[in-house]
Formats: structure tokens, sequence, C-alpha cells
């Protein structure tokens, strides 16, 4: 549980840049939860069956009512149940689930865990809180067995704001390498051209 609550965490400081306070552990691992239970066995202990003013609903109609508000949270199992022949594979490893213990711990270990590929699309946010960070990414440093790190990351282009000053710079600099190239050549250079066409174009007298 504190390993889940770990990378939640992270995942709020990649958001906000600052991890959540301890009221909002204390609020979320005890509070909130125990809460939840005593709704909920409340709830069942003052049960009712449906009715409508003085008219009790028949039991099929409850029914009904019942197999609509479940079949939402029936996905829910039945992902699981997916998920779990999936991550098998094979009847080999299904068989081995059952008998061998290694088989067991290493198919509940891909069911609960992420993968390694699993975290941020941004580089810098990947290997400060990607699945191979088992401390949730806090005090990661970039690695040369980092996904993203090393030469990817250094040569990673900016966005935004930023991309579009850098964009403005390299075609910039490349207008500017075309000019001297063609200068060199002995050919118009591209404000020479611009001039001679407003000149073609002006009204002769």
């Amino acid at each position: 549980m504190n390993e889940g609550y770990n990378r939640f965490a992270a995942d709020i400081e990649m958001m906000l840049g600052t991890p959540p306070s301890i009221f909002y552990k204390i609020t979320w691992l005890g509070v909130t939860p125990v809460m939840l239970v005593c709704v909920i066995a409340f709830l069942g202990a003052q049960y009712v069956p449906a009715y409508y003013g003085n008219y009790n609903l028949p039991p099929y109609a409850e029914k009904i009512g019942w197999a609509l508000a479940l079949a939402p949270c029936a996905l829910i199992p039945i992902t699981m149940v997916f998920m779990f022949f999936y991550t098998a594979g094979n009847v080999q490893t299904l068989k081995g689930f059952f008998t061998d213990n290694a088989v067991r711990k290493d198919v509940l270990m891909r069911l609960v865990h992420p993968t390694d590929e699993w975290g941020p699309a941004l580089p810098e946010n990947f290997r400060r809180f990607s699945a191979r960070n088992e401390n949730g990414g806090l005090d990661a440093e970039a690695g040369e067995d980092d996904v993203f790190g090393g030469a990817e990351l250094k040569a990673f282009k900016p966005k935004g704001a930023d991309a579009e000053i850098a964009g403005e710079k390299d075609r910039l600099v490349h207008f500017q390498d075309e000019v001297k190239d063609k200068g060199e050549a002995g050919e118009p250079t591209a404000t020479e051209t611009a001039e001679t066409k407003a000149d073609d174009e002006a009204p002769k007298v």
C-alpha cells in the first residue's frame, strides 16, 4: 500500500511541482478507506427493498436495477481475469502457476508491477518517475541504463515557446549559410533577387 502511495505521490509531484503533504497521506491511506467501509456497512444494514411511494417494486425489477448498477463494476474482475490469462501466455505457464512457486511469483509480479517501459512521455520526467526507479523517482539520476538518458536526453528538443525560439534561430542560421554559399558561387543572393524582382515590377515611366 505504501509503495502505491509513493507512486501516486510522485505523479502528483510531477504535475504540481511539490509532493502532497502528510495530511493527504493520512487521509488517503487511513481516513478515507475507513469512512468508505463504514458507509458501505451502514447502507447494507439499513437496506430495504426498492419502492416508489406506497408501491413496492416487484423482485424482478429490483434484480434488473442491481444488474444495471453492477454492470460497470463487473469490468474490473473481467479485466483481472483477462490480464491473468494474457500474462500467463500459454497452457504450460498456466499449469505452472498452480504447481510451481517460482512461476506463480513471476506471474504475480508481472501482474501487479508496471513494465520498465511505463512512465511519463517527457524524457526528463521519465528518468525521474519511471518504473525503473524503485523509490518513486524522487532521487533518480540520469544514467547510462536509462531508457531516455545519456545522449537521447541531451538531444531532447524543447517544446512550446522555447521550441519556437530555437526553430527561429535554426532557420536564421540556415538562411545565412545559404546566402553565403550563393554569394561565394557568384549567384545572386536572396536580397539581390528580391530587389531585382521589385525593379521589374515597378511601373515604367
